[in-house]
């Protein structure tokens, strides 16, 4: 076997060709790697019309009896003549389809020994990275209203908290009435209290999305017990000025009607 020997081979209009090791009389397979330019990352229409051109440069000028693979575009990546039996390597794709690559990365496609390129490229090592978001430090038009919010939430909470406190210490105040805005006080002191530790928790905490769903659904429920004991409070007022109507009506017969 002879020994290997440096050969640089024509880089095509979109993609430049490294050094490579070829043997020249037994097909030992060995690795090629390829640099991209900056521009093929975007795969555009021009890059595929520059790698055919290549392709049909290629064709027309080396026909089937060169030993290399000829240049070919694999709806992805453009492919540059390779040596029989050697791996091409090529970059992966900064960006591919609006989705970021790991460019440090290489794709594969085997040249195989007949000249014919593999039908499969591997893109295995090319893989997804995470996109990158820059949130502004300060949306006014987000973030002052969550914190209108969270300051009014927060002095319900100390405020209401204080009442009920009111009302369970002074035994003279305990009535049905009181009884009532008692409960009405703690289903908003848990609904600001919820709301309050579900914006905390999504700001400064990751948690699973079980355990938001469960706080939404709490803090949606205790909202609704406020409509609810808002339905108590004025079920009890209707309940007095009926009484209230009732006993005056009466009243009014026994001074038209003394003698019944």
């Amino acid at each position: 076997m002879n020994t290997s020997s440096t050969h640089s081979f024509a880089a095509s209009a979109s993609v430049s060709a490294s050094a490579i090791n070829f043997v020249n009389n037994d097909l030992i397979p060995s690795t090629v790697t390829h640099s991209s330019q900056d521009d093929l990352g975007d795969i555009n229409q021009s890059a595929e019309l520059q790698c055919l051109l290549q392709e049909h440069i290629d064709t027309t000028t080396f026909g089937n009896t060169t030993e290399y693979c000829l240049t070919q575009f694999d709806t992805i990546l453009c492919w540059p003549r390779t040596p029989r039996a050697t791996i091409a390597l090529l970059p992966c794709l900064d960006e591919f389809q609006g989705i970021q690559y790991d460019s440090t990365q290489n794709a594969t496609r085997y040249c195989q020994a007949n000249g014919t390129w593999e039908k499969y490229t591997n893109y295995d090592a090319c893989m997804h990275l995470p996109a990158t978001v820059t949130v502004p430090e300060f949306e006014p038009i987000i973030e002052l209203p969550t914190i209108i919010y969270y300051i009014g939430y927060t002095i319900s909470l100390i405020s209401l908290t204080m009442a009920i406190l009111v009302f369970a210490y002074f035994k003279e105040l305990r009535c049905l009435r009181n009884s009532i805005h008692a409960n009405l006080f703690f289903t908003y002191i848990m609904s600001a209290l919820l709301w309050i530790l579900t914006l905390s928790v999504q700001i400064s905490l990751r948690i699973s999305l079980g355990s938001c769903i469960i706080l939404v659904v709490l803090f949606h429920f205790f909202t609704l017990t406020n409509f609810f004991w808002m339905l108590v409070e004025g079920e009890r007022r209707l309940m007095i000025y009926s009484a209230e109507y009732l006993l005056t009506q009466a009243l009014h017969r026994m001074q038209l009607f003394p003698e019944l």
